[in-house]
């Protein structure tokens, strides 16, 4: 059920595809791919989003995980329990609720900007602020299990580490920066990936959200396969658009795992 699609994608990638009949072109289905303006707005909305999700998942989730680390149980589960609230919802429905949210016309933002006597803001049709709406709201979708495994991953390290730097008159910050990141170093690298993996495969959100818009400048790779497949039915060229996807997430994956894991950027416990 996964192997046989994944190799039948790559297969149709190469062939002219109908209704009725399965027609070998080779590599015309990518020729057209990078011929097309549309792929490389698509390419450039899919990095501008993953640009602001990506930093801004890991950190907070690293921020939230360091922050609640010394607070009590019950507090740090409360805290855990509001953070996964978005993440059991629906995308379908938070991506509705933030639409009306921030429509211009009769969203929770124009009803604000109406109070404090300024234009509403064009927050689903101005492309300056619509990437960034994406990405905040990606961001909220996708933070819940980053904070919950560094979480643990702080909680199991070494109280020792701590206390020594504390008695050394080391202050929280140089806590987080010399002993917390070196030692939770491989669960900030496998978040940074799955979160890579993930985000780059951003799909649901602009499709309810903007539909694409404005003037395309939402439409993410992802969503770029869905139009050509099923709204205009190029199956071939929409396979070619998903493998080049999958060869760019890997490429950006396998270079996170060579930075991360093969030691390009050691980080070294130090107390001081």
């Amino acid at each position: 059920f996964k192997l046989y699609p994944f190799f039948y994608g790559i297969y149709i990638s190469f062939c002219s595809v109908s209704y009725k009949t399965i027609e070998f072109v080779g590599l015309e289905n990518f020729r057209e791919t990078f011929q097309r303006p549309l792929f490389w707005d698509a390419l450039r909305a899919t990095l501008r989003i993953s640009a602001i999700t990506i930093p801004l998942i890991v950190l907070c989730a690293l921020l939230i995980s360091f922050i609640i680390h010394s607070k009590p149980k019950a507090f740090k589960n409360a805290t855990k329990v509001v953070l996964y609230l978005p993440a059991v919802t629906s995308e379908i429905v938070l991506a509705i609720v933030w639409k009306n949210m921030f429509s211009s016309s009769y969203g929770i933002s124009a009803s604000i900007c109406n109070l404090l006597g300024i234009p509403p803001i064009a927050w689903l049709t101005d492309a300056n602020l619509t990437i960034p709406l994406v990405g905040v709201l990606v961001s909220t979708l996708c933070i819940a299990q980053p904070v919950i495994l560094l979480s643990n991953a702080i909680d199991n390290m070494s109280e020792s580490l701590l206390e020594a730097s504390a008695l050394d008159g080391a202050t929280r910050f140089q806590q987080l920066i010399h002993i917390t990141l070196p030692t939770v170093r491989p669960t900030i690298s496998f978040v940074l990936i799955t979160t890579t993996i993930g985000n780059l495969q951003v799909f649901y959100v602009p499709f309810l959200l903007t539909g694409g818009g404005p003037e395309n400048k939402t439409v993410t790779l992802l969503y770029l396969v869905y139009k050509n497949a099923f709204e205009y039915g190029k199956y071939g060229l929409a396979s070619a658009q998903g493998v080049v996807l999958f060869v760019l997430i890997g490429c950006l994956v396998l270079l996170q795992y060579k930075l991360t894991k093969a030691g390009k950027f050691q980080w070294k416990i130090c107390v001081s």
